[in-house]
């Protein structure tokens, strides 16, 4: 029998991750993404594949910067590539390639001076829709000739103030976007090669949809918009209002921009489209019945009668949150076949697809027959009877799964085998799941043993319990690098999902006002169960990691008890009341989450703060933060720092550089690696 090599500390380059799985148009061919990481350029390269009907998968592209793609028809693929402009930066602008799936290089097929997000372009009626960042106060020179006057007085104004930033609109900075310098997103549209703003310099643009079956059944050309009227980006980026407009409409035809009707106002439903169906509009969405976490209910929305109503509870999220590190690309959460809607939600601690039955106002969990298998969906596309989906299943990386429908229940009979070598030579420890009684619920525990645990020695093994961030997350039986490399170093590796998390309704995921209470007693019940369930954990050598959500519940936990002998707090919160004022989802996040307000109620939001019990700590602490993190600033982090090594304290703090906030998941491939350095050597030094 073969022995498995134990998982490595840079392994997570081995592991190929996938995205978008997409059918094309008549469902004889599918296309999709795979991710690979390139340690010497210290970044991802992303390629197209394709598999044709009755034929084997196959490599598309080869440059590695495909990453966002659309069938154009059924024998062509458009996708956006940085292959050749912009490469100096100086210059904005995107290019859209076409290739045809029979043979052929890749061709220009569109070029645009903006810089663009892929997935916010559709073609009507052979025009190009799009959406596109600009300054309000010089919103289409990019649009100008090169040798305009106003452009180049404009772009030498942008380089005489790159040394410093102007902040007049909330929120200044976003996490993985940076400084927003007032910008907002305009809708535009190429006819030809014209091209013109449909919506003026007021609306900050935050998304749209083409009403293509409407459109087809009435002969217009209908568009939802979301987005707001103000100056600058919005001031809750977790909301915006709906709109409708028509680009037939004559009555715009006075002015230099589409007239927008609102149809969903933000302040009474907080609200997305995911589907059309009989001219009405359905939507997932809530009225915040337990603040910025609430998971959606169905609503539709008749476009001819104006009517919004509801349709069905669900309480539930719209995707996946169950957390792993080998996640390094999306795709498709939702479709519409007839009148179905299939969409994934969080199902306690997995991914699983459910479907919405229009006519009948139903909700059905769907039903794999392959029972032996355990999957996990990320995202999947589905042309009549068929699926394709991308999944994690038995501890293993993602592939891509090819299966068939009938009702409510899938059968997957083949699948792609990117990581098939990975897990033959690598020894991939299997979670083991237990339930117990915390604070108020029966939650799960998982813990995964160390290599080459050995039950019959004398020996104690040292415990390292990781804590997800969110809240509204979990942690499931999925494949995470950085758990199975720290059990490849013999340690117990042992997490939960408390109180506030997903995949169990709003009610168990509403910890506003009780951050610090019920879920650190779920997570202190929980060590004490795994303890004493498993006789060869070391209770005196105890360590404990956590990032965003987890790292303020490790500076909390740091700040009320002192059993563990080192803790590694990553992006983390440490005082609400500061990070109200720094964090790009401070200003509704803080006061939410915490239900205290600065001028009302501060001595809440302290209360909730884990600076406040700062001076009471014992416990070595790393920290670690990313100076490009404007989710979780850094300052939380070095606030912490302060206080520790001001009570003597043994501390450290490492900040990366040109990271964000997903520094842990998706940062340079590199700088994953030396964060691991620093967790493991810090564990290490402390461990007995």
């Amino acid at each position: 029998m073969k022995i498995k090599e134990k998982i490595l500390i840079d392994d997570f380059k081995k592991i190929i991750s996938l995205a978008n799985p997409t059918f094309s148009e008549n469902g004889e061919n599918i296309a999709f993404t795979k991710i690979e990481c390139n340690m010497d350029e210290n970044r991802y390269d992303s390629y197209l594949y394709l598999k044709k009907k009755n034929e084997q998968v196959i490599k598309l592209t080869s440059i590695g910067k495909e990453h966002l793609f659309k069938f154009y028809d059924d024998n062509n693929i458009i996708f956006a590539s940085n292959r050749e402009f912009n490469k100096t930066k100086k210059e904005n602008g995107t290019i859209i390639y076409k290739i045809n799936i029979n043979g052929g290089e890749a061709e220009e097929f569109i070029k645009l001076k903006h810089n663009i997000d892929f997935n916010s372009m559709e073609f009507i009626n052979d025009k190009l829709i799009y959406s596109a960042s600009n300054d309000p106060k010089h919103i289409d020179y990019d649009l100008l000739p090169d040798d305009n006057e106003d452009k180049k007085k404009w772009k030498q104004e942008v380089e005489d103030n790159q040394d410093y930033e102007i902040i007049d609109s909330y929120p200044w900075w976003i996490n993985g976007a940076g400084f927003t310098r007032g910008m907002i997103n305009s809708l535009y549209i190429k006819d030809g090669d014209a091209i013109k703003r449909l919506t003026d310099d007021k609306f900050n643009c935050q998304g749209f949809e083409v009403l293509k079956e409407y459109n087809k059944r009435h002969n217009t050309n209908l568009v939802i918009v979301y987005g707001d009227y103000e100056e600058g980006p919005l001031t809750n980026i977790f909301e915006n209002n709906i709109y409708l407009f028509d680009l037939d409409d004559k009555s715009s035809d006075n002015s230099e921009n589409i007239k927008l009707n609102e149809i969903i106002n933000k302040k009474d439903l907080r609200a997305f489209v995911f589907c059309e169906y009989n001219d009405k509009l359905y939507l997932f969405g809530d009225k915040k019945e337990t603040g910025l976490n609430t998971d959606p209910d169905i609503y539709s929305y008749n476009i001819n009668t104006k009517e919004i109503k509801k349709e069905c509870n669900f309480g539930y999220s719209i995707y996946s949150s169950v957390g792993t590190d080998v996640r390094l690309g999306g795709g498709r959460n939702g479709k519409l076949i007839d009148n179905i809607f299939y969409f994934l939600s969080t199902d306690y601690d997995k991914g699983i697809i459910y479907r919405y039955l229009i006519d009948k106002q139903k909700i059905e969990k769907m039903v794999i027959d392959n029972e032996y298998l355990t999957f996990s969906f990320e995202s999947f596309d589905i042309y009549k009877d068929k699926i394709i989906a991308i999944s994690f299943n038995e501890m293993k990386p993602q592939e891509l799964y090819f299966g068939n429908i009938k009702g409510k229940r899938f059968t997957f009979n083949d699948n792609t085998e990117f990581n098939k070598e990975f897990c033959d030579n690598k020894k991939i420890i299997k979670t083991e799941k237990f339930e117990y009684s915390g604070k108020k619920y029966e939650l799960p525990g998982y813990v995964i043993k160390p290599y080459n645990y050995d039950e019959s020695c004398d020996k104690l093994y040292p415990v390292l319990l990781e804590i997800h961030g969110g809240p509204k997350t979990v942690y499931g039986e999925v494949f995470y690098h950085e758990m199975q490399y720290f059990a490849s170093l013999g340690y117990f590796v042992i997490f939960t999902n408390p109180t506030g998390g997903d995949g169990r309704g709003r009610k168990f995921a509403d910890i506003r006002g009780k951050y610090g209470l019920i879920d650190y007693e779920d997570i202190m019940l929980f060590v004490d169960e795994a303890l004493k369930r498993y006789p060869k954990m070391d209770k005196n050598n105890l360590f404990e990691t956590g990032g965003s959500y987890g790292g303020f519940m490790t500076n909390w936990i740091i700040g009320h008890t002192d059993r563990f002998k080192a803790c590694v707090s990553q992006r983390s919160i440490s005082n609400w009341i500061s990070f109200y004022g720094v964090s790009d989802i401070g200003v509704g996040f803080a006061v939410d989450q915490t239900k205290g307000d600065i001028w009302a109620d501060l001595n809440k939001m302290w209360f909730h703060s884990p600076l406040k019990y700062a001076d009471k700590v014992k416990t070595p602490t790393l920290f670690i933060h990313s100076n490009e993190d404007y989710r979780c600033p850094i300052e939380q982090g070095l606030e912490m720092y302060t206080s520790l090594i001001s009570h003597n304290v043994k501390s450290k703090l490492i900040y990366f550089k040109g990271e964000n906030h997903d520094l842990s998941r998706t940062g340079k491939p590199k700088h994953r690696l030396k964060r691991l350095e620093e967790i493991k050597n810090w564990f290490e030094q402390y461990r007995k």
